[in-house]
């Protein structure tokens, strides 16, 4: 009864217990945000990031009654005002006295009714190129945190990644060689290694590749760690790998260990995250995408765009590895190219082979349905 409508009540900025929303679509979201905030380096408009550490809620009565504008994501786009996720908070408006005054105002506010105070110290804010200094120093001054270039993370993923990728993935890198140096010392048998190889290290990058394409050196190092563990003694010389990688990524039945081929896991999870933004219209994730992305065409149609952010860079890799494995379900066929898309109910390829010029290459299948018979 109550989780039927907590989608009511609960605001979509909040992405815990609201089903079909989940911790990623915050980490997407901010990250989006900070990559536009990062690029806007003209216009009268400033936008600042307040990234506060608190242990509850942000009082959503600031935007009901709009003392804080918030950030929009386009000329089309949601505006928003805050993210929220346990106690991890961000906060997006102009870069004003006005509204800084109204963010330290409902910060007060906050204090007084629950107790708890914001942690300045672990607290910062990041401006957009075009807000003049002297503003970024009153700001900073009134709420009395830092300013930093970029927030280093959000819910402990990172909300810039830069031209050195690998450099930004490091930390885990660095925690799957603290695990397995750790185990080396052990000398555990195979069995033994098998199961801290797919219940822990195998692990450890999953929260990170369900957003992020991993740069390829980055995995093939990983791998590395993982088969010089699996085939060592525990000696510090380096040991013999008696099968490649690829025969033991295969499942047990086809004679190999079962373990993960990590680039291929990192576009599955990529591909779950970007189906997730294609089928569900209604999320906020889909939103701030569309807005920025895709604002007149759907998720699997191309459209050029200049300076990208990482993320989606990512989900573009694999919507050919969701195209050639889906097709369309033909309702009204309103959106559905006749002689581009997969609507045919035929394997192999489910699209018209030889286009021809009755019809123009932007028709879609509604031309063909008999508005009275539906056929």
């Amino acid at each position: 009864m109550l989780r039927s409508c907590l989608s009511k009540v609960i605001s979509p900025c909040q992405s815990a217990f609201i089903p079909g929303h989940c911790i990623t679509d915050n980490i997407l979201i901010a990250y989006e945000i900070n990559h536009s905030l990062k690029l806007k380096s003209c216009g009268q408009e400033r936008s600042m990031s307040v990234k506060l550490d608190m242990s509850k809620a942000f009082d959503k009565e600031a935007e009901r009654c709009g003392s804080i504008s918030g950030f929009r994501i386009g000329s089309r786009g949601p505006t928003l005002s805050h993210l929220f996720f346990a106690d991890d908070t961000l906060l997006f408006g102009k870069a004003s006295l006005q509204e800084a005054q109204h963010i330290r105002t409902i910060l007060d506010l906050y204090k007084a009714a629950s107790g708890q105070e914001v942690n300045f110290d672990k607290s910062a804010v990041v401006f957009s190129k075009n807000t003049d200094p002297t503003v970024r120093r009153s700001i900073t001054q009134l709420l009395n945190i830092m300013e930093v270039p970029t927030h280093d993370k959000y819910l402990g993923l990172p909300t810039v990644v830069g031209r050195s990728t690998s450099e930004v993935f490091s930390s885990v890198k660095e925690r799957i060689w603290q695990k397995i140096h750790g185990w080396n010392e052990q000398r555990l048998s195979k069995a033994g290694k098998e199961i801290m190889i797919k219940a822990i290290v195998q692990a450890i990058p999953t929260y990170s590749m369900s957003c992020f394409k991993y740069p390829d050196s980055l995995l093939s190092d990983i791998q590395s760690m993982i088969s010089n563990f699996w085939w060592g003694d525990g000696a510090k010389r380096k040991p013999i790998h008696w099968v490649s990688w690829d025969r033991m990524c295969l499942s047990t039945n086809d004679g190999g260990t079962g373990f993960r081929q990590l680039k291929a896991f990192n576009l599955a999870l990529l591909a779950k995250q970007a189906w997730h933004i294609a089928t569900q219209p209604s999320t906020f994730l889909h939103r701030v995408f569309k807005a920025k992305y895709f604002p007149t065409k759907d998720f699997f149609q191309d459209e050029s765009t200049s300076r990208p952010s990482f993320t989606w860079r990512g989900l573009c890799a694999v919507r050919r590895y969701l195209l050639s494995g889906s097709k369309w379900r033909v309702g009204n066929g309103l959106h559905i190219k006749i002689w581009k898309d997969r609507w045919i109910p035929r394997p192999s390829i489910f699209k018209i082979v030889s286009p021809s010029d009755a019809l123009p290459e932007d028709s879609t299948v509604d031309c063909l349905i008999d508005k009275d018979s539906g056929k």
